[in-house]
C-alpha cells in the first residue's frame, strides 16, 4: 500500500503512521473528491504602471518570490511572517537567520577595517548570541569564516572603488529606473557570506542585463557572484535586451495572476535539465521533491510558504506552463554563467 493509504490511520494494531502529511493525504482519498480550483480563475485587468515605470527594485522584489509580489502589491495582501517565539531561557545555539545577519555586519566590518568587537557588543546585548563562552564560540567562529571570505572579496575588489550606475531608458513601451551599485570599473559584484540562493542568481541577472545594454557599458563589463559555495562569471551579452523584455513581460502576467516561477523548485527543475542534462521527467521529479519537501518535518517544501499556500493549496502547478516559464526565465542565465577556479 501506499504510505497514505487510509487503513495506517485506522487504529488498526499492525498498520500505522505518525505522519501528518500523509494522513491529511488520507483524509482527501478517504473523503468526498471535488475539482480543486486555482486561486485565480481568470486573469485580473493589467495593472497600472505609474508613468509607464518600472522601477529595478521592483523588478528584482517581483522575482524574487514572483507569488508575494502578487499578492501583496496587487492584492494588498498583508501575508504573515514566520516569527520567532519567544524563549524563557537564554539561548544555547544560534539560529541561521541570526548567523546570516552576523555575518553581513561582520563583513562590511572587515570591508572597512573596522572594529569587530563593537558587532559583538550589540549582538549579545540584543540577545542574539548565547551567553558566556558558547556566545564567544559562536561569534568567533562566526568572524573566522567571515575573514576568509572577506579575503575573497578583496581579491577582486583590489584598490577599485565601487560606483554607482543610473538606470533609465525605455524598453518597448515601458521605463527602465533606478540605481545599480557595486560597480568596480567594468565588473559588477555581487556577493554574500552565505551559499547562493536563486534571488542573489536572478538579482545579479538582472542587473547584469541593465547594465549591458546601458550606452555607457563597456565591451569587456562582467560580473561576478560570489557566496561560500563558489564563484560564478557572467560576461556581457549580445541578447540582454532580449531577455529583458521577456523578463518584463513575465513582470506583467505576474501583476494579473500568480506566476508559475517558484526560486527553489523552477531553479532546480533548470538545473537538472540544462547542466545535468536529464530529460524533463527526471528534472520535474527532481523540481517535486523541492516543491513538497521531504514529508517528515526535516526539510520543508516550497509549497509551504504562506504564498504559495495560499495561490496553490491541493493544486498541482508544475505543468507545461512551469516548465515554460523557468526555462525562459532561468535557461539563458545557467547557459551564460561561467565558474570561477576558488
Amino acid at each position: 500500500m501506499h504510505e497514505f493509504h487510509p487503513d495506517y490511520f485506522g487504529g488498526q494494531k499492525q498498520l500505522y503512521s505518525y505522519s501528518q502529511d500523509n494522513y491529511r493525504a488520507a483524509q482527501v482519498l478517504a473523503g468526498e473528491q471535488k475539482e480543486v480550483q486555482p486561486f485565480i480563475v481568470s486573469d485580473l485587468k493589467e495593472a497600472p504602471l505609474p508613468g509607464k515605470a518600472i522601477t529595478v527594485g521592483d523588478l528584482i522584489a517581483f522575482y524574487r518570490h514572483p507569488v508575494q509580489y502578487f499578492l501583496e502589491k496587487r492584492l494588498r495582501l498583508q501575508l504573515s511572517r514566520d516569527a520567532e517565539e519567544a524563549e524563557d531561557s537564554e539561548p544555547f545555539t544560534i539560529d541561521n537567520l541570526s548567523a546570516y545577519s552576523i555575518k553581513q555586519d561582520l563583513l562590511e566590518t572587515e570591508a572597512q577595517n573596522l572594529d569587530a568587537a563593537k558587532i559583538y557588543e550589540i549582538r549579545k546585548a540584543a540577545g542574539a548570541l548565547p551567553v558566556g563562552a558558547a556566545g564567544d564560540y559562536y561569534f568567533a567562529s562566526l568572524k573566522s569564516g567571515v575573514q576568509d571570505f572577506a579575503a575573497v572579496v578583496r581579491s577582486f575588489v583590489a584598490d577599485r572603488k565601487a560606483q554607482k550606475l543610473t538606470i533609465d531608458f525605455n524598453l518597448g513601451d515601458v521605463r527602465i529606473t533606478g540605481v545599480i551599485g557595486n560597480i568596480y570599473e567594468n565588473t559588477l559584484l555581487h556577493y554574500r557570506p552565505a551559499k547562493l540562493k536563486a534571488s542573489d542568481f536572478l538579482q545579479a541577472w538582472i542587473n547584469h542585463l541593465l547594465i549591458s545594454i546601458h550606452p555607457a557599458c563597456a565591451s569587456s563589463f562582467s560580473s561576478i557572484l560570489l557566496g561560500e559555495d563558489g564563484q560564478l562569471l557572467l560576461e556581457r551579452t549580445d541578447e540582454a535586451q532580449k531577455i529583458l523584455e521577456r523578463l518584463i513581460e513575465y513582470y506583467r502576467q505576474g501583476q494579473k495572476k500568480p506566476l508559475k516561477l517558484f526560486p527553489r523548485t523552477s531553479l532546480e527543475y533548470v538545473k537538472t535539465f540544462l547542466q545535468k542534462q536529464k530529460n524533463r521527467q527526471e528534472a520535474l521529479r527532481a523540481a517535486e521533491k523541492i516543491w513538497r519537501g521531504d514529508g517528515n518535518g526535516w526539510e520543508e517544501g516550497e509549497s509551504g510558504e504562506i504564498a504559495h499556500k495560499i495561490c496553490f493549496a491541493n493544486y498541482q502547478p508544475l505543468d507545461d506552463e512551469f516548465e515554460k516559464i523557468a526555462l525562459e526565465v532561468l535557461g539563458p542565465l545557467f547557459l551564460q554563467w561561467k565558474k570561477l577556479e576558488s
